[in-house]
């Protein structure tokens, strides 16, 4: 399965020299923001990839992030996109080839419902029953209605649910191999002030 990844370039330089990357929670550079604050919702997608993708190799916390599809296409980021002008320094854009069985795909658009923690209502063609979904959700105890919430979420899993659009797909995988590496794009992106280089 071919993914698209983009990482700090000198992570990629450290991929070169060890031949395998595991993501470090603690690096920043893995996730580009203190990921403490979305905690939980990286947990419940570890605990989705144990049960779906397999246990990960020893030592491995948290998965790689790629893209899978873009407007619903296998194809390269670009980078002129509004939703990746968000990059800082030195980066690049990594062609991947994973085999399909260690990623786990999910959508995106509803990927901020877990980032969130908002119950993944089942909307379509039902937006008028959404305040009689969400007064029955209320009344639940909160063990109760934080394991409903969570079940929900395994909605961004599926491509055929009418929710999820499927035109922007992310992938997660435990580890990055060197030799998964197809091809690889340099770019620099804005300076620590803001500023396009």
């Amino acid at each position: 399965m071919t993914l698209w990844s983009i990482q700090p370039l000198n992570l990629y330089e450290k991929l070169l020299e060890q031949g395998t990357l595991h993501c470090d929670p603690e690096n920043k550079e893995f996730w580009g923001f203190d990921y403490k604050e979305f905690r939980t919702a990286y947990d419940w997608l570890v605990g989705q990839m144990k049960l779906r993708v397999g246990t990960p190799p020893k030592g491995i916390q948290y998965p790689f992030w790629a893209w899978a599809l873009i407007d619903g296409v296998s194809k390269k980021p670009d980078l002129r996109r509004k939703e990746f002008n968000n990059y800082v320094g030195e980066n690049v854009v990594l062609e991947l080839e994973i085999p399909e069985a260690d990623v786990l795909l999910s959508d995106e658009e509803n990927w901020y419902y877990v980032l969130n923690s908002w119950y993944l209502y089942d909307v379509k063609g039902k937006e008028d029953n959404w305040d009689e979904i969400e007064a029955r959700l209320n009344d639940l105890p909160l063990n109760v209605k934080d394991s409903v919430k969570q079940k929900s979420w395994e909605r961004i899993f599926d491509k055929d649910d009418p929710d999820n659009d499927w035109d922007f797909v992310q992938a997660t995988f435990w580890e990055l191999k060197a030799e998964q590496v197809k091809s690889v794009r340099r770019f620099t992106g804005r300076s620590r002030d803001g500023r396009k280089r």
